[in-house]
């Protein structure tokens, strides 16, 4: 009796032994199993990443590119985008506007409604005169404020409008100068003749002997 419930209960030692190492195997494995699908969708984040940042790549070269083939667009019509024409001759003789003067029409009215206010009997009597008055002289001081205000800000826009004239005819000088330079380049050019002399080119400088000088020379080679 005593053995065969010895051998009983390593029998159930035994089985309970292979039942947990079974478990321990069955846990291995999907701890295992876990593991790699925690891996293997790593890998495919990282992997979407990666992609991500060259499609990105790719979009910001495109966009860069077509910024760079938009500005030489621009470039290359630039010539085509004509300003309006200025007439530098009239600007030079422009004279500037003159100079603002501040506008007290609104004060003289507000101050001739100050001084010709005369209290009524009510408004002595009940003691409102004080208050009107007192209104009065505070829409004269709000006009007074409000003309400084303005011819400040017409000052300021009457500064800069000069200020861009002087600048406009400055430009116009500058203008004026290239345009008599090669004015003066071109005709020196059509005057004198391939190989003339030196006393020849000075004479061709003047204006009143350029036309008679090369008639000359013309009639002359074709002779």
């Amino acid at each position: 009796m005593l053995r065969s419930a010895a051998a009983a209960n390593r029998r159930a030692a035994r089985a309970q032994a292979r039942r947990e190492r079974a478990n321990d195997k069955a846990h291995a494995k999907a701890v295992r199993s876990s593991q790699r699908a925690v891996q293997t969708q790593y890998k495919s984040l990282q992997k979407a990443l990666a992609q991500q940042a060259k499609e990105q790549e790719r979009e910001y070269a495109r966009l860069q590119a077509e910024a760079y083939q938009s500005r030489i667009e621009v470039l290359r019509s630039v010539h085509a985008d004509c300003s309006t024409p200025v007439d530098w001759s009239q600007l030079m003789w422009t004279t500037p506007a003159p100079e603002p003067v501040m506008d007290s029409s609104r004060v003289m009215a507000a101050q001739a409604e100050l001084d010709a206010y005369q209290p009524g009997f009510i408004e002595r009597t009940f003691g409102g005169a004080k208050a009107k008055r007192a209104q009065l002289e505070a829409m004269v001081a709000a006009e007074e404020a409000h003309a400084r205000t303005r011819h400040a800000h017409a000052m300021t826009q009457w500064e800069q409008s000069v200020a861009l004239l002087r600048w406009q005819q400055r430009v116009g000088s500058g203008v004026f100068r290239c345009t008599v330079h090669r004015t003066h380049a071109q005709r020196a050019r059509l005057a004198v003749p391939t190989g003339s002399s030196p006393a020849v080119v000075h004479r061709t400088r003047r204006r009143d002997r350029v036309p008679r000088l090369r008639a000359s020379l013309l009639s002359a080679s074709t002779a």
